[in-house]
């Protein structure tokens, strides 16, 4: 491996690396990249991005989400977990501090997110934002972060019938953060929107709402559940299209960039936004609030998909461990198959439906894979100016419409 992209491995007991300065969390991003366009299952980098689940405990109890549970602290990720995952954020293009549940309800979250912070990291967070103060808004908006905020209705009433809390103090929160975006001109805030059968036909009026907020890019994902529950976009899937051309002509019209997270249905995929291999095991690590070790942003909540804890063995003998370097194996058999064997058959689906989330800030090397309809606002730059010409590399950069795939 060329001296320029070699990592200084230190293999005392901890921190496992040494201190990364700025050049070398660029560096690790490039070396990541080429080792994914290179097919290796057995890695030099460390991961790009980082998700750390610091609680499972929630203030919610959304319908499409889990059922309401009593406040645990035992779900909750102890400081001997955070500081044994610390190091690993002076590596990472993007550190993403959301779990099952809603970090911001944490007491010592912003010491957190101070501690984050100064290692020159872009965190990203999902929340719902109800509990979010000014000040955390000014710690979060302080720096080239990305919040994206919970709104799956701009209906009062059916916000509410979802679990999702009080509306108007999500509006009121969200007029906070955007002011304090605009005063610091660094972060992103973006609506995450989750589509059910219940909150379909209030897309645009989502879109709508975001740009009365100030806010320039909604991400919309269909519900993940079985077929036969009620929430299930199969019970609606003949008015999807109309819909979904609504919101494309509503957010054109006022500049809001609308992305697809997934495809809403099977006949709407747009083949093009798919991604060829997933990079997910070569540039992500979940660590969750025991300190176990998985491999993706969208299996949270899954401890039968880890493969080691940090408060047990070394992150680099885990992250190169026989059970990641199959787990890399089978991704790249699914080239391919467009499935993945069991243990890992949950990747199936995403294979065949899902879209670019925020794979391509962390691996240039993707292209702008991202399915959008309309907007205005470029992508946020990626941290790494890393293209190999790989087998993996994906050929159709390019921002693809909703609809047509063109």
């Amino acid at each position: 491996m060329a001296q320029e992209t070699s990592l200084v491995i230190d293999r005392g007991t901890c921190p496992e690396l040494r201190l990364a300065p700025d050049d070398e969390r660029a560096r690790n991003a490039r070396l990541n990249a080429r080792e994914y366009a290179e097919q290796k299952i057995v890695l030099e980098s460390l991961p790009t991005l980082l998700i750390v689940e610091l609680t499972q405990n929630c203030n919610l109890a959304c319908v499409m989400c889990r059922p309401a549970m009593r406040y645990d602290p035992s779900r909750n990720m102890s400081p001997e977990v955070f500081e044994r995952a610390l190091w690993l954020f002076r590596y990472a293009a993007i550190a993403d501090l959301r779990g099952w549940g809603e970090s911001t309800i944490l007491r010592h979250f912003p010491v957190w997110v101070r501690k984050a912070v100064d290692t020159s990291v872009r965190l990203r967070l999902i929340t719902n934002a109800l509990a979010m103060t000014p000040a955390l808004w000014e710690l979060l908006c302080s720096g080239p972060n990305i919040v994206g905020v919970s709104l799956d209705s701009a209906d009062p009433g059916v916000f509410a019938r979802l679990g999702r809390g009080d509306l108007q103090r999500v509006i009121a929160n969200l007029r906070r953060g955007v002011l304090e975006r605009d005063r610091c001109r660094q972060a992103e805030i973006y609506l995450n929107t989750i589509v059910s059968s219940e909150t379909i036909d209030g897309l645009s009026a989502i879109v709508t709402l975001a740009a009365d907020l100030g806010i320039e890019r909604v991400v919309m994902s269909p519900v993940s559940c079985a077929p036969e529950n009620r929430l299930h976009l199969q019970h609606v899937r003949n008015s999807i299209r109309g819909v979904l051309d609504a919101a494309e002509r509503t957010a054109i019209a006022l500049g809001v960039e609308l992305q697809l997270g997934a495809a809403f249905d099977t006949s709407l995929v747009v083949e093009k936004g798919l991604l060829p291999v997933c990079p997910n095991p070569w540039s992500n690590a979940l660590i969750d609030y025991r300190g176990r070790v998985g491999f993706c942003h969208h299996l949270i909540g899954h401890p039968e998909l880890t493969m080691g804890n940090i408060a047990e063995r070394p992150f680099t003998e885990i992250w190169n461990s026989g059970q990641f370097q199959r787990l890399r194996a089978e991704h790249l058999r699914a080239r391919d198959a467009r499935a993945v064997e069991p243990p890992f058959s949950k990747c199936s689906w995403c294979y065949r439906n899902r879209y670019t989330d925020v794979e391509d800030i962390v691996m240039p090397a993707m292209g702008a894979r991202r399915v959008v309809a309309g907007g205005t606002v470029p992508l946020m730059p990626p941290i790494a100016e890393a293209t190999p010409s790989g087998a993996l590399a994906n050929p159709n950069v390019g921002h693809f419409k909703i609809l047509t795939g063109t």
